[in-house]
C-alpha cells in the first residue's frame, strides 16, 4: 500500500486512461499498470479513479482542452 501506487495510479493513470478512451488513443500500457496495481491492493482503480468530470474538464472537446492547458482558463 505504497502511495506511488494508491495515489499515483487512481489519479494520474487513471487520468491517461480517461483521456485515452474520450479521444480514441490506445493506452494498452496504462491500462496494464492499472490493471496489476489494482491486483496487487486489491481495489479496482477503474472505478475509484479520478474522472475527468471530477476535474471540471469532461465536458470538453479536444480543442476546448488544448486551450485550457495552454491558457489556464475554462471557456
Amino acid at each position: 500500500h505504497d502511495r506511488y501506487i494508491t495515489e499515483d495510479v487512481p489519479v494520474g493513470c487513471h487520468i491517461y486512461h480517461e483521456l485515452g478512451k474520450k479521444f480514441g488513443v490506445n493506452t494498452r500500457v496504462i491500462d496494464s499498470m492499472i490493471t496489476i496495481a489494482s491486483a496487487m491492493v486489491g481495489t479496482d482503480f477503474y472505478e475509484t479513479g479520478v474522472t475527468l468530470d471530477e476535474l471540471g474538464i469532461g465536458q470538453l472537446d479536444k480543442q476546448q482542452l488544448l486551450d485550457y492547458l495552454n491558457q489556464g482558463v475554462l471557456a
